[in-house]
């Protein structure tokens, strides 16, 4: 790591590069994979700018784009390995989203 590179930025890049190899070579048709590419473009974007001006990108740029990726993706279960890892460097810009607890039935 170079000084002054922060080193959640190498996390997000290379989770977004194994994001798009992943996809890449996923051999069915997806419905939405022009959206997915599309969005995991916008955040290699995001932590390449980052590392540009040695500020972290914006937390609800990247969410948003986790987001649009998700909901384009989220149900290939034989991607879901590369994709939590994108939500965990997603993480690493802030506080992760609250998550609704699961009650149990009694």
């Amino acid at each position: 790591m170079a000084a002054g590179i922060d080193p959640r930025l190498d996390e997000l890049r290379s989770a977004v590069i194994r994001a798009r190899v992943a996809l890449e070579t996923y051999p069915s048709a997806l419905t939405d994979r022009a959206v997915a590419e599309r969005e995991l473009a916008v955040m290699e974007s995001l932590a390449h700018g980052a590392a540009g001006d040695r500020a972290a990108p914006v937390d609800a740029a990247l969410r948003h784009s986790l987001l649009m990726v998700f909901g384009a993706l989220g149900s290939v279960s034989a991607l879901t390995p590369v994709l939590d890892e994108l939500r965990r460097a997603v993480d690493l810009f802030g506080v992760p989203a609250q998550r609704v607890p699961v009650h149990e039935r009694r």
